[in-house]
Formats: structure tokens, C-alpha cells, sequence
């Protein structure tokens, strides 16, 4: 396609470095939240080219649309120009411009002006039939300034005067082209916005909030976001073998993800995202939208891009099969993607079907049971996730030092002769372990009161160091602290934090209990 002389020279200025170079900001430097809104305009704007420019120098780039609209019967067609820009984390439009183009012999351009600290969109029309040229400049806001000029009639190599004057100011990058009624993208400047976009979007957070769970936040592929809650039997990095055909080939690929294993029987806490019914699996409930497929084993044979839901509700609504796996539209913190399949229920120990083999609490329970120290809240259940009172845990630190017998006077004005801890009420009084007249039994038990116990009862030992920022060094239970991390007890809750306030779980006491012992 011949090009007019102008553009021609520009291309040289370009390629000999004399036109202040392009802004650096791209896709990767918006936050996948940033990125999903402008993904949400691209699903909800017409548009016929796009691109992303740092207009404002700020930092963080900027959304220009440009929708070709040729649906009219004259000569002319409209360029509706409008700019988007992330205001409070949300993509906000700045510009909207309908600007009227030859579509006949006239050559057209759309792009980018620059000179030190001023950035503009920039709209040219040269038509050597109507003698005329115009140049129109708008800033990310919508305000503009057009020049008008004439071109030579004789097409010759001459330069214009119009942009001859208007290069000595400006520096020009054009970034969409017409001609005839035909409309081009510049090669090498013009990115795959929307790829770029959906890429950084996908690398939103994925998060184990809390024991035994997984939660995912993450953008669906219109840009809305999601959350879901799994209840897993384990979360672990695997190298997978995977394949997107549906075929059940031995072309698979070795992907390192995050695979999470849903508990059966479990409930799928799924909220937000887009909602589509029917899914693959036949389903009229909405839910959060992923690649399905199936696995055995490590094997993951994917069905190419077909979508279904991840729905809220019952872990049996969404794997109808047991074998289904789902690919989720995010990726973990490593980039990894995160695939999402039914795992196995773990064997229990002894009799309770609440204690799972690989529970960090296991072993301890067992020694307890053993011990005689517990035989559980049922015949069945241990309830390792229940509060751990005052009167439990000094009842279990009674037994577990032999059980003793002690006679006197009752000092606890709370406590009858027939409760179940009467004895190790009166042994942990006389152990110097508690004080008063008032036992308060169903107490829940802190983290800070069980070390203390236990610290009291090895002999008030005076051990330096701890180091957690919430234990300060006045605090009364600040040498129980430093000696249970140097007896390996407990290496607190992370961040540097001791987390004294937070109440303990059954499993939680047995498992220091257990380690305080056995050493």
C-alpha cells in the first residue's frame, strides 16, 4: 500500500531514534483487579482497534478505542474515539470523541503526539482531491485543537506545510491508518491488548485462609470478579500431564500447578463471577466459570476451551462424575495455573472419624488416648476444632501427670465436689498453676494461658530470647513464651507473631501437650 511522503519520513525518524520513544506502561503494570476492568470495557465497548498509552505519565496506562463505524451510505465514516483511565482501582472514561474520516481517496491517521510534558491523540486527514489536510490534537479529557492546511495538488515529494509546521512541535507515532476506506493497525506498535490485559488479570491471588480450606479470588474471563471457598483434604504443587484436546492420547504436556483436593461430601462456597446456565455439565445453576476435563491420576485430559461452572453448594453438585477436574481462569502467586479435582477422604485414627491420619494433631491424639489423658467428646469424635476451656485443659494436664489425689478444702466457690475436674481444680492450685477463689472452668484456654501452664509446671525455668512482635518483654507470659519455642512446643502463628489472645482447639492443646512430654 503506497503511503503518502510524510509517513514515509516519519518511519525514518522512527527507525533513526529522532521521535521521543513510546511510554513504558503496559499491561503488567496495572494490578490484575486494574487489568480486569479494563477487560470489562473491552467486553462492553465496540471497538475496532485498542491500545494502551500512558497519556497523563502517571505511571499506569491508559485505554484508547478507536470503533470504525462504516454502516452509514456516504463518503464519510466516524471514528468514535474514547479513552479509559483506572480511577480508585476502577477503569473511568475520560474521552468520547465521534470525528467524522473521508472514506474515499483520503489517507487517514490516528496515533500519538509528544513533546516534553504533553502526551496527545492526535487524528489526521489528508485528501489531495479536496486540496485540504487537517490535523486534530485532544488531550486524555476530550480537549482538542484543529489545524487546517492545504497539500499540494500535484502529488508531488514535497512535504506539506501543515505537518512540516506542526513537526517542529510535535513527534508523531501513528498507530491506525486508513486509506481507500480501509483501515490498518501499525505493525510492532500496536500489542494484542486484549490478551495482554486477560494475561495480567488471570495473576490474581490465591489464598489458604484458614485450616483445612482454600480460598481463590480471581477474575473471570469478562473481567468480574470471584471468590471460592474449597473445604480440601491437601493443596500441593504437582507436575501434571496435561492435555487440551479431550483426547485420551499420550500427547500430554507436564505442567507444574497447584492441585487442590476438594473433601467429598464438603460444601463449595462460590460468589461473584458471571453466571451461566446451562453449563457443560448440563447444570441450570449458575456458578463460577472454569476449563473442564477429567483426571486419573496425574493425567489431565482438558476439553480444549469448553467452560463449566464451579457451583456453589454441595462438592457433589459440581463433581457428578468424581473424576472431573477444573481449570481455573487464574493462576496461583508462582503463575502456576490451579487445577481443582475431587481428592479421597483420608483413614482416621482409633475411633474417631474426626481425626484424620495426616491431621498435624494426629500422633498426639493417639498418645492421649493411650494415655488415658482423653477418650474424646463422643465414643466417635474427638472434636479437635472445638474451643478448649480452662477446665479441659487442666484436666488433661492433671491425668497426664499421674492423676493425683488431693484432699482439703474446696477454695473454688465455682466448683462442686461431683464436676468432672474437681480434682484437677485442687491440683492445679496447689501446683501454684492458678490462684482465687473463683476457678471460671468454661473459660476458653488462650495460647498464652496454656504455655504458662505448662511453663509452671517444668519449674519456672528462665529462658532468654522469643522475639514475637505481640509478646511484649513486660508481659507476664513472656518467659513461658521464649521456653516453649526453645522447647520446640509451638514456633508461634507466623509473621513473627505469638498470637497470645487466640483461643486454643482441642487438637491444638493435646498436640503441646504431647510435645511438652515427649520432648
Amino acid at each position: 500500500m503506497k503511503k503518502r511522503t510524510f509517513t514515509f519520513i516519519l518511519a525514518i525518524c522512527l527507525c533513526l531514534g529522532f521521535v521521543i520513544p513510546a511510554s513504558a506502561a503496559k499491561a503488567s503494570d496495572l494490578t490484575s483487579g486494574e487489568a480486569a476492568s479494563y477487560v470489562h470495557v473491552l467486553n462492553n465497548q465496540p471497538y475496532s482497534f485498542s491500545t494502551l498509552e500512558d497519556l497523563n505519565i502517571d505511571g499506569k496506562p491508559e485505554l484508547i478505542l478507536i470503533n470504525i463505524d462504516e454502516s452509514t451510505d456516504s463518503m464519510f465514516e466516524m471514528l468514535d474515539l474514547t479513552v479509559w483511565t483506572i480511577q480508585n482501582g476502577t477503569a473511568t472514561k475520560t474521552m468520547s470523541q465521534s470525528i467524522s474520516a473521508y472514506g474515499g481517496s483520503a489517507l487517514n491517521d490516528v496515533g500519538i503526539a509528544r513533546q516534553t510534558g504533553a502526551t496527545r491523540i492526535y487524528v489526521s486527514e489528508s485528501n489531495p482531491p479536496m486540496n485540504s489536510a487537517s490535523y486534530s490534537f485532544y488531550d486524555m479529557n476530550g480537549n482538542g485543537k484543529t489545524y487546517q492546511g492545504e497539500i499540494d495538488l500535484a502529488g508531488t515529494a514535497a512535504i506539506d506545510s501543515l505537518y512540516e509546521e506542526l513537526e517542529q512541535e510535535w513527534k508523531f507515532e501513528y498507530l491506525f491508518h486508513g486509506e481507500g476506506g480501509f483501515w490498518y493497525s501499525e505493525e510492532n506498535k500496536i500489542s494484542d491488548v486484549s490478551e495482554d490485559l486477560h494475561t495480567r488479570m488471570e495473576q490474581a491471588s490465591s489464598i489458604s485462609s484458614e485450616p483445612n480450606t482454600y480460598t481463590v479470588t480471581g477474575y473471570e474471563n469478562d473481567g468480574s470478579f470471584y471468590t471460592i471457598i474449597f473445604e480440601v483434604t491437601s493443596v500441593e504443587k504437582k507436575t501434571l500431564m496435561v492435555t487440551d484436546d479431550g483426547a485420551f492420547t499420550d500427547g500430554r504436556q507436564p505442567t507444574r500447578a497447584t492441585l487442590v483436593s476438594v473433601r467429598p461430601g464438603s460444601t463449595i462456597r462460590a460468589t461473584g463471577g458471571t453466571t451461566i446456565a446451562p453449563d457443560f455439565s448440563n447444570s441450570d445453576e449458575p456458578g463460577v466459570a472454569a476449563m473442564i476435563g477429567w483426571m486419573d491420576g496425574l493425567n489431565c485430559s482438558m476439553m480444549g476451551q469448553s467452560g463449566a461452572n464451579i457451583l456453589n453448594g454441595p462438592a457433589s453438585k459440581t463433581f457428578r462424575d468424581g473424576n472431573e477436574v477444573y481449570r481455573l481462569w487464574t493462576t496461583d502467586r508462582d503463575g502456576d495455573p490451579i487445577f481443582v479435582h475431587l481428592g479421597e477422604e483420608t483413614a482416621t485414627v482409633g475411633s474417631f472419624v474426626d481425626v484424620k491420619a495426616d491431621a498435624y494433631y494426629a500422633d498426639a491424639v493417639v498418645w492421649a488416648v493411650d494415655k488415658k489423658i482423653t477418650s474424646g467428646s463422643s465414643a466417635t469424635t474427638f472434636s479437635p476444632n472445638d474451643t478448649c476451656t480452662t477446665a479441659q485443659i487442666l484436666t488433661f494436664l492433671w491425668r497426664a501427670n499421674g492423676s493425683p489425689e488431693i484432699s482439703g478444702s474446696n477454695p473454688f466457690s465455682d466448683v462442686s465436689p461431683d464436676a468432672y475436674y474437681y480434682q484437677a481444680a485442687l491440683w492445679a492450685r496447689e501446683m501454684g498453676l492458678i490462684s482465687g477463689s473463683v476457678f471460671r472452668g468454661d473459660t476458653p484456654c488462650t495460647r498464652a494461658a496454656t504455655v504458662t501452664y505448662l511453663w509452671k509446671l517444668a519449674g519456672r525455668p528462665s529462658v532468654g530470647g522469643g522475639g514475637f512482635t505481640d509478646v511484649p518483654a513486660s508481659a507476664s507470659y513472656a518467659q513461658a513464651v521464649a521456653w516453649a519455642v526453645n522447647e520446640g512446643i509451638t514456633s508461634g502463628t507466623g509473621d513473627e507473631k505469638f498470637s497470645p489472645d487466640a483461643i486454643c482447639t482441642r487438637g491444638q492443646i493435646m498436640t503441646f501437650i504431647y510435645r511438652d512430654i515427649l520432648g
